[in-house]
Order: structure tokens, then sequence, then C-alpha cells
């Protein structure tokens, strides 16, 4: 079984957030969706299910076990919710290796098709 990081805990809690349709400040989560999501007939629904599906540790979906790619499959077609983590600073003494660490880390998750990753 893969573990999942104090990264990946920290994911999940605001996955569940955007998927609660609860709003969270773009300090600590920015969701972007591109575009064949965007005009794929069932993009939608694969948010949706992205966005609420229990955490993915299964290692051939995420070998990582840090919850940074989900997956779901409709109609064949392969969506994918990824999160990154990026330090809010340029500033090496402002920046955190840590990406737990909300007051210094912003969590961007991209809905792509499989075809764009």
């Amino acid at each position: 079984m893969v573990m999942i990081t104090l990264a990946g805990i920290r994911n999940e809690h605001w996955r569940r957030q955007l998927g609660g349709g609860q709003a969270v400040s773009p300090k600590y989560a920015r969701l972007y969706i591109t575009r064949g999501v965007q005009h794929h007939p069932r993009g939608a629904e694969a948010l949706r299910k992205l966005l609420t599906c229990p955490p993915q540790i299964d290692p051939a979906v995420n070998p990582w076990g840090d919850c940074d790619l989900l997956k779901v499959v409709l109609d064949g077609e392969t969506f994918y919710l990824k999160a990154d983590c990026f330090a809010r600073s340029w500033n090496p003494c402002e920046a955190s290796e840590d990406p737990a660490n909300d007051e210094r880390t912003t969590r961007v998750y991209t809905c792509m098709l499989a075809s764009e990753y």
C-alpha cells in the first residue's frame, strides 16, 4: 500500500473544499481547466467526479502516494486532476520546501485530458 504524505493530506483537504463548492482563497488553491476539458461534452462531469472521488492511493494510478494525480475514465476518455505546489515567494528566506505549509504554499489544481498531459 502507498502512504499518503503530509503534502497529499493537505492537497486532499483543499480538493474537498473546492469539490464542496466552498470558496477557497486563491492564496491557497487555484483551479485551472484546460481547453480540452472545457470543450469535452463530459468535461463538467469529469471535473465533478475528480473533485469528489475518494483519494486514489492505487500505485498504478498514483505511484507517489501523495494524491498529486487523480484519474477518472468516462466513455474511454481519461481525465486527470493534477495538484502542483509552488512557493509563494521567490525570496529563499520566505519560501518553504514543505508543500504542506499553508502560509507559504500555493496549490494549483489542473483538470486536463490525458492527451493534454
